[in-house]
């Protein structure tokens, strides 16, 4: 019977893991994190200083020596952004031995900022050639409008009150441009004063 090679376990200094996703984050929170780190072989290494991909994350380690099959901990303290969506940030920790005379091994955290206020809509589609409007609310978050804005002259926004905005479509002054048109949404929340709302235009 055939046997198939084995792959070779990775020497060195190796992570527990090298992507840690943390799901879904308040914005502006300080997030704790941890990574084990471990010395597989085949000598003693020693750690430098870890470095952040940006200031709002700082890094500390247990230790800065490990001999063989010994574990370290990586500490991060990461602040995590104001604004909605995807975010991430990484840790570099440089390391030296024997048989590596100089290597580096890199972390990354990954979450997803959950919105400080919601809106009844991601995307605002209006159809071609019909004069239409639409509303936009706020429908969570103690935040309050305090301005709006298109981007486009076919769009016409204005504010009903200040969880309510009334987007007004013509289609006479509807030109196909390279950059989608847009509707600014301006708010007073601490966390995120703008967001960029989609107006789409299809054809009828």
């Amino acid at each position: 019977m055939l046997s198939l090679p084995q792959s070779k376990a990775r020497e060195g200094l190796v992570a527990d893991t090298q992507i840690r996703e943390l799901g879904t984050i308040d914005p502006d929170s300080e997030q704790r994190i941890t990574f084990k780190l471990s010395n597989h072989g085949p000598d003693l290494i020693q750690l430098g200083q870890p470095q952040s991909s940006c200031d709002c994350t700082v890094g500390n380690l247990s230790s800065r020596e490990l001999a063989v099959e010994e574990q370290a901990e990586l500490s991060l303290v990461w602040h995590a952004p104001k604004v909605r969506g995807a975010a991430s940030t990484s840790a570099v920790i440089p390391w030296r031995s024997a048989a590596h005379l100089e290597d580096v091994l890199i972390v990354k955290v990954s979450a997803t900022v959950r919105p400080s206020y919601e809106l009844s809509a991601g995307t605002l589609t209006f159809t071609d050639g019909t004069p239409s409007s639409q509303r936009l609310e706020l429908v969570s978050g103690r935040a309050s409008l305090v301005g709006v804005q298109a981007t486009h002259s076919a769009f016409k926004a204005k504010m009903e009150n200040d969880r309510t905005v009334i987007i007004e479509f013509s289609p006479k002054d509807w030109t196909p441009d390279r950059v989608r048109p847009e509707l600014l949404v301006q708010t007073n929340s601490t966390y995120e004063r703008t967001v960029r709302v989609p107006l789409i235009v299809v054809d009828p």
